[in-house]
């Protein structure tokens, strides 16, 4: 088997692979942790994005927030930029998980 060095312990090792699932885990796919066996530093990770029904449920909560807001928005009187700013963070967020996995593709 091959074996790398730790950056923690300095040994050389074969990394241990720790399959489990995220938070909200129906909603993401399982992360592997590969870490060392012996001081436990985290080598690497990946894994964990969301599932195409953890899309839905995020566009889903999103837009009843939009339209939970715009109710508030039109019984109070409340002004527009709160929404507009809400919907443009989920906006910049959903611009960068695309990037990020544009990115990883190799």
């Amino acid at each position: 088997m091959d074996t790398i060095e730790c950056p923690g312990c300095r040994r050389q090792i074969v990394p241990y692979i720790y399959h489990y699932r995220p938070a909200f885990g129906s909603y993401r796919y399982r992360k592997a942790r590969h870490e060392c066996r012996f001081c436990g530093t985290v080598l690497h990770e990946s894994g964990g994005q969301l599932t195409p029904f953890g899309w839905i449920a995020a566009f889903l909560a999103t837009n009843l927030l939009a339209i939970v807001i715009g109710v508030f928005q039109t019984f109070s009187g409340g002004s527009p930029w709160v929404m507009s700013l809400i919907m443009s963070g989920f906006g910049m967020y959903v611009l960068y998980r695309v990037i990020r996995f544009l990115l990883s593709k190799k």
